[in-house]
């Protein structure tokens, strides 16, 4: 006999990304939706213990200088609004963004794909070159090798917008600090590999930051209040069928990336869930 679907599924609400500005606290509610079969997000304001809706369809708050900032769908793609004020239109969306507490700017990540993930069903398919290893991703496709990843310094008061990395290879954003960004770069484009790099991007120059871990995968990263050390969630590759990671800092004036831990402890929490919730694991380890 097949079990009958417990309904109460779709009443849990999870609640993460917690962040605070002056007195006010705003958080990421994450639900299931039954009848549209998807999962909704909307950002949110805890006011005397009250829970009011700042806006739906949008996730990962974040305070820039005193104003709050998030992502919030729109025509089907991701957006960076700032104190309820759309500040970006770019057609591929925003993916990623970091934002800081005392400066009036933001740096964003868009990705571009320039071919369809699905091929096109026709009585005459189009021919596609593949020159990669790796060139399909479960639950995905195709991918696509000339995919952009483009990393933009947007000033917030003055609309101003540069371009400050245009690559292929695939980028994911950590976080900043005095315009330091902290960044992994990996060449494998399905993102099966087990193991990227981890920079530092400044004034234009690549400085990387896991040259210790050839083999290891970075998880996370964040700066130190002060912009003197990086602390990263990472693993160095020891075993080959496993992967712990540990705490790791790096010290940017000596260019020395030691773990902080004697023994295996792994930092990385994570569990399998039909609750999806937005994990940040590197704020827990350096936070003001």
């Amino acid at each position: 006999m097949m079990k009958k679907l417990d309904k109460s599924l779709f009443n849990i609400k999870s609640l993460s990304q917690l962040i605070k500005i002056s007195e006010r606290y705003y958080f990421t509610q994450t639900q299931l939706r039954e009848v549209e079969n998807d999962t909704q997000h909307r950002v949110c304001q805890l006011v005397d213990g009250q829970v009011n809706v700042i806006a739906e369809d949008a996730w990962l708050p974040q305070n820039v200088n005193g104003q709050l900032a998030y992502l919030q769908k729109i025509d089907g793609v991701a957006q960076l609004f700032v104190a309820g004020e759309q500040k970006t239109f770019e057609a591929a969306g925003v993916h990623q963004y970091t934002a800081t507490a005392d400066n009036n700017h933001v740096y964003y990540l868009t990705i571009t794909s320039h071919q369809s993930p699905i091929p096109v069903l026709s009585e005459r398919p189009i021919p596609r070159r593949i020159t990669e290893k790796n060139y399909k991703a479960d639950g995905y496709g195709l991918i696509d090798e000339s995919t952009q990843y483009r990393i933009t310094y947007l000033d917030i008061s003055k609309d101003l917008t540069k371009v400050v990395l245009n690559t292929t290879t695939r980028t994911t954003l950590l976080d900043q600090f005095d315009h330091k960004l902290l960044l992994t770069q990996t060449d494998n484009i399905a993102g099966l590999g087990e193991s990227n790099r981890t920079f530092l991007l400044v004034n234009g120059q690549m400085i990387e930051v896991s040259q210790n871990l050839p083999h290891g995968l970075t998880a996370d990263g964040i700066f130190d209040p002060k912009g003197e050390k990086i602390a990263l969630i990472a693993h160095d590759g020891q075993y080959t069928n496993a992967r712990i990671f540990g705490v790791y800092l790096y010290d940017i004036k000596r260019s020395t990336l030691t773990p902080i831990f004697d023994s295996d402890v792994d930092a990385l929490q994570d569990t399998m869930s039909d609750v999806v919730i937005f994990k940040e694991y590197a704020s827990i380890v350096l936070a003001k």
